[in-house]
């Protein structure tokens, strides 16, 4: 008799680690995708890329601000509201913002807490999948199975850079500038991070809660027949290398910005020509998109950077003009 116990005990458990392990591997995947992305989004935008966008009023405002807005309102603000989170402030500006809500004692409201702290690294990427959807319907691959999520999401990938790289498209601009702020602030800062473990540890007993009943709602759907795990292994994998994309387009207008400060007008207007006519030329001659993209890229940054190193220096003497002692 014990051993049969024994037996269907160790049936029971491997029944049991077999239908969970997919969901540990979301969590797991979940917390080393989004601490990637918090790392290098914080370090792409506050070290490298909005030194640069602040220089300039319009990419200050065009970028800067609406990165900013990105963040809060498209982050913390919708999904707290749409987890239970009172919203009483909403604050954007380009350098910085903020949203202050409340948030129930509770079960609930710990939850909201924790989803409306992470929110920016996937609401916004979600959405960014959601608009390239409807901007480029029946472009995306759905994955079979989990061993195919790798492979589909590497052609999803290679997919939508070959199509936001015909610039002849005005959707492709649309979404080129949406994925590029989108993707700048779309990481939780340090103080979001702060908040959720600080309340984490006060009540720790809520997020193991959390897990055990997303555990079980996952198990149940599954034996329904709704098995939604590896399509939000898709969505997270997906959403993070567009994250990045936008990171890499982002850095490059840093980077074309920093380099075309010392230039005078006409060498500036001679490097912005020469991205595009090399574009126009080798698009014309029926040559894919995306590697006219590539090569004007490639011609364009070096002949920028012939024209910077060639630029004449201004040297500059600063004086400065004092009254004597004495003087009304």
């Amino acid at each position: 008799m014990v051993e049969l116990i024994d037996a269907e005990t160790t049936n029971l458990i491997s029944y049991f680690l077999e239908i969970s392990s997919p969901f540990v591997m979301l969590v797991i995947t979940l917390f080393i995708l989004w601490g990637l992305q918090i790392i290098i989004t914080q370090r792409a935008y506050l070290k490298y890329i909005f030194p640069e966008i602040r220089k300039h009023k319009i990419t200050y405002w065009a970028i800067g601000w609406v990165a900013i807005a990105s963040h809060e309102i498209l982050g913390h603000m919708i999904v707290g509201a749409s987890t239970g989170a009172r919203i009483e402030d909403v604050v954007v500006t380009p350098t910085g913002g903020h949203v202050t809500s409340t948030q129930e004692v509770s079960l609930l409201g710990q939850f909201s807490l924790i989803m409306q702290s992470f929110a920016p690294c996937f609401s916004p990427p979600i959405f960014m999948v959601l608009l390239f959807y409807l901007l480029f319907p029946n472009n995306l691959l759905l994955p079979d199975q989990f061993t195919s999520i790798l492979d589909t999401n590497i052609q999803n990938v290679i997919t939508i850079a070959s199509t936001i790289t015909n610039l002849w498209n005005p959707y492709s601009w649309i979404f080129i500038y949406a994925l590029i702020v989108t993707s700048l602030t779309a990481g939780a800062s340090t103080e979001d991070v702060r908040v959720a473990v600080v309340r984490s540890i006060e009540r720790p007993l809520v997020p193991v809660f959390l897990f055990i009943i997303l555990l079980a709602l996952t198990l149940i759907f599954a034996n329904l027949g709704y098995d939604a795990l590896p399509f939000l292994f898709w969505l997270i994998t997906l959403s993070f290398a567009m994250v990045m994309l936008g990171i890499v387009i982002a850095t490059f207008i840093a980077f074309y910005l920093k380099n075309t400060e010392s230039l005078d007008l006409s060498r500036k207007i001679i490097a912005f020509l020469s991205y595009a006519i090399t574009y126009l030329a080798i698009s014309y001659s029926n040559y894919p998109y995306h590697m006219a993209f590539g090569i004007s890229i490639f011609i364009g940054t070096l002949i920028l950077l012939i024209l910077r190193l060639t630029s004449p220096r201004v040297q500059r003497t600063r004086i400065v003009f004092m009254a004597d002692k004495g003087t009304s």
